[in-house]
């Protein structure tokens, strides 16, 4: 056989290869992974199935960094409802206000969100002491005292092992805590 015939087989064959190759990937591995993308950040939404761990990088002692506190709270359940931020820091507080009503949102959701969240923020930053949520129809303020008296113990151990996942989610399931939760937010100053 001539040889430039045989080059231009292997050519050939090497470019079937490839194409098949690449078709393979295309239809086989790429939508699995965007699939996974997908339900990440399906369930980065819901406090039950939120990663703390995709939020660590935001842990900061002081809460003077406005963009850090606004990309936690933009990865953390209700980031993706329009809110805005204003930070208090002689009191050592958050004010979010957000561009929509909690019944709108849902309020089972909103009630484990305002849960969630806050113990996602006390637990990161280490100086926050009250966040201010603000929906169109309705208002809750919430302590760090709170929060801590609720769990029983410093916050930031809650990111220990996976104390985020029995402490804090478990506990998202259960309406009895729920509820002293926002009984909590009802007597707050």
């Amino acid at each position: 056989m001539d040889p430039m015939k045989r080059v231009n087989i292997v050519i050939i064959a090497l470019f079937t290869c490839g194409l098949i190759g690449l078709i393979l990937i295309e239809l086989g591995i790429a939508p699995g992974v965007e699939s996974r993308e997908q339900q990440l950040a399906k369930e980065q939404r819901l406090p039950k199935t939120h990663h703390i761990e995709e939020v660590l990088k935001y842990r900061h002692d002081n809460m003077g960094n406005a963009a850090n506190i606004t990309r936690l709270n933009s990865e953390l359940p209700l980031g993706y409802v329009d809110r805005t931020y204003s930070l208090d820091s002689e009191r050592l507080a958050i004010n979010i206000k957000f561009a929509s009503d909690a019944a709108s949102i849902g309020q089972e959701l909103v009630e484990q969100a305002l849960l969630y969240n806050s113990t996602a923020n006390f637990a990161l930053i280490g100086n926050l002491q009250t966040i201010r949520y603000q929906f169109e129809n309705a208002a809750y303020t919430v302590e760090r005292r709170q929060i801590e008296a609720l769990y029983g113990k410093e916050l930031w151990r809650l990111l220990e092992g996976n104390r985020w996942s029995e402490d804090v989610q478990r506990q998202l399931s259960d309406t009895e805590f729920i509820h002293q939760f926002l009984d909590s937010l009802s007597t707050a100053k």
